[in-house]
C-alpha cells in the first residue's frame, strides 16, 4: 500500500463489507496524515467496529481525536442493537466484552434492563 490515502481507502472499504469486525489495532504504524478522510465516514457506517487503536502511530492528535470519536459515536450503534438483541434473547453472545468503552449510567442501565429477560449472557466485563 503506497500512500496514507490508500491505506485509508482499503481500511474504509473493509470497514463498509464487514459486519463481524470489532477492533483495529494500528498501533506504532507510520500512518500518514490523510489516512482519516476515508476512513471516518466508514466508521459511521460500520455498525460492529468497537475499538480503534492508533498509539504511538505519528498521526496528528486531532485526527487521532477524530477517530476515536467517530468509533465512540459508532460503539453507542452497536450498543443500541445489542441492547435490542439482548431484550429480544436473541444475541448469539454468551460475553460482552467492552472494556474502555466508557458506558454512561445510561447506556449501563438500558444494557443491565435489557439483560434482566436474557438466558445466554453469562459474563459481562465493562471495564475501563
Amino acid at each position: 500500500i503506497s500512500g496514507a490515502e490508500d491505506a485509508g481507502e482499503v481500511i474504509a472499504d473493509l470497514l463498509r463489507v464487514s459486519t463481524t469486525i470489532k477492533e483495529i489495532d494500528l498501533s506504532y504504524c507510520d500512518i500518514r496524515e490523510g489516512f482519516e478522510i476515508p476512513v471516518i465516514p466508514a466508521i459511521h457506517a460500520n455498525h460492529s467496529l468497537e475499538i480503534f487503536r492508533l498509539k504511538d502511530s505519528s498521526l496528528p492528535e486531532k485526527t487521532v481525536s477524530a477517530i476515536v470519536n467517530a468509533t465512540s459515536l459508532n460503539e453507542q450503534g452497536a450498543l443500541k442493537s445489542l441492547v435490542n438483541e439482548l431484550a429480544l434473547d436473541t444475541a448469539e453472545q454468551t460475553e460482552i466484552n467492552s472494556t474502555g468503552a466508557g458506558y454512561n449510567d445510561n447506556n449501563i442501565v438500558e444494557l443491565f434492563t435489557a439483560l434482566k429477560t436474557n438466558t445466554r449472557v453469562k459474563k459481562v466485563d465493562l471495564s475501563g
